[in-house]
């Protein structure tokens, strides 16, 4: 959250947090807020302690690693390797 407004607001009124819009209701008032790729992600598998509990020691590489396809060109394997298994 950016706005100062929102922090003044949220003293002793009800509040409510809408997940999926990005949206918090502050006393009547809704104000946007944005997370990054990592947050993201560690909501989605549940927090910090079941990412670890997934990913162990190479949590954060999983997670800074870029989406999408990625092609391996190893000596020891002549063939690339796509995405989706495929290969050429």
């Amino acid at each position: 959250l950016t706005d100062p407004a929102s922090y003044k607001l949220a003293t002793d009124v009800e509040r409510s947090i809408h997940m999926e819009a990005n949206h918090l209701q502050v006393g009547g008032q809704t104000f946007s807020f944005e997370f990054s790729a990592m947050e993201r992600q560690l909501i989605e598998l549940g927090g910090i302690t079941q990412a670890f509990q997934k990913h162990g020691k190479t949590l954060f590489q999983t997670m800074v690693k870029p989406p999408g396809p990625r092609v391996f060109n190893n000596s020891s394997d002549k063939a690339t390797t796509l995405n989706d298994n495929r290969r050429c």
